[in-house]
């Protein structure tokens, strides 16, 4: 038995920037999007019950709801249980899925926006104070490989990535330990 080193290196933006995706041009599209997801959560053979429960909220979602309603719903389907700890925490998902899972349904958003992006690699929540130092700890992180987003300068993805994200491009870098 021994222990593994896994060191990664990306762009970081949280869920409190991604939900800016969506907007009163897409949003017809992004609960299509939602609807399609929740659709294919409903029938996961191996979706277990708590996520099932989890993602009805994200049934049906009226057309007319507002746009800021709409946004607070999705952050409030992101909320992360659990806290950092020094070396590990126990962060989670409320929902009961995995960052894997939640990237059907952001790959779908981005795919519906009306900007060019660059693609999603990752969605977790970093939850280590010593191994994901300078990370967001305890939020959902949804990542992108540093080279989509830079040409020696931002290009046209990564600059619309650093609007996204308020002006301030995050790249991050970890390391994942396992004993």
């Amino acid at each position: 038995m021994g222990i593994d080193y896994a060191a990664g290196h990306a762009m970081c933006v949280e869920i409190d920037n991604m939900v800016g995706l969506i907007n009163g041009k897409n949003k017809k599209y992004v609960l299509e999007v939602i609807q399609s997801f929740h659709d294919s959560v409903m029938s996961g053979q191996y979706t277990s019950d708590k996520a099932k429960k989890a993602v009805t909220a994200l049934d049906n979602i009226d057309s007319k709801i507002k746009l800021a309603d709409l946004k607070e719903l999705i952050l409030e389907y992101h909320a992360v249980e659990g806290e950092a700890g020094k070396y590990e925490g126990d962060c989670k998902f409320a929902n009961d899925l995995w960052g894997d899972d939640l990237l059907e349904l952001w790959e779908g958003i981005l795919d519906v926006c009306d900007m060019p992006m660059p693609s999603l690699s990752e969605v977790r929540i970093f939850d280590s104070h010593r191994q994901n130092y300078d990370c967001p700890l305890e939020v959902p992180c949804f990542l992108f490989e540093v080279e989509d987003c830079y040409e020696r300068t931002l290009n046209e993805e990564g600059k619309n990535l650093n609007k996204l994200s308020g002006g301030y491009l995050n790249e991050i870098s970890w390391t994942d330990v396992s004993y």
